[in-house]
């Protein structure tokens, strides 16, 4: 329970304080911050979202979201290349004020191993939970002339759930 209250309590501080908002592009993420860390601006907030999206995705397997956070920060572009890169495929966003950073896949190897190592190891995660949820429901069909009409449908509800 420590694990998750101290990811949570990372996730929410690094959350405020950024207000990070996300503009995906073709092959480029700019990340540009709108809370308190975008006022401060220069380079003492680019932890924050790394920060953000490690204590979100491994809040509870440290190690690992250490090294994402320290693959996150390094995988990151120069900010006049995501600057220039939303002016040509964003020009509607005008970000003069804000402090921006960003990751390109294509100019910086690094983001895809950082991205896969924030997305992949949730793919067992999802193939256990269905796993599960197929055994569960197989279980409760098997077994449901046991049950008060109450329970079964207590029981689907949670399934849905």
């Amino acid at each position: 329970m420590a694990n998750v209250a101290l990811g949570d309590l990372v996730f929410g501080l690094s959350t405020t304080l950024a207000q990070i908002r996300i503009i995906p592009n073709r092959w480029a993420f700019a990340y540009v911050s709108l809370g308190i860390a975008g006022k401060i601006g220069g380079p003492q907030i680019k932890p924050i979202p790394a920060a953000r999206q490690c204590s979100l995705f491994c809040f509870g397997l440290w190690l690992i979201a250490f090294a994402q956070h320290i693959l996150f920060i390094e995988s990151q572009a120069p900010e006049k290349r995501i600057r220039e890169y939303l002016k040509e495929n964003k020009p509607q966003y005008d970000l003069d004020a804000f402090p921006v950073s960003g990751n390109h896949m294509l100019e910086q190897k690094l983001t895809v191993i950082t991205l896969l190592s924030i997305v992949l190891p949730m793919f067992p995660i999802y193939v256990i939970v269905i796993y599960f949820y197929k055994k569960v429901h197989k279980f409760l069909t098997m077994n449901n002339s046991n049950m008060s009409p109450g329970t079964i449908k207590g029981h689907r509800r949670l399934i849905q759930v």
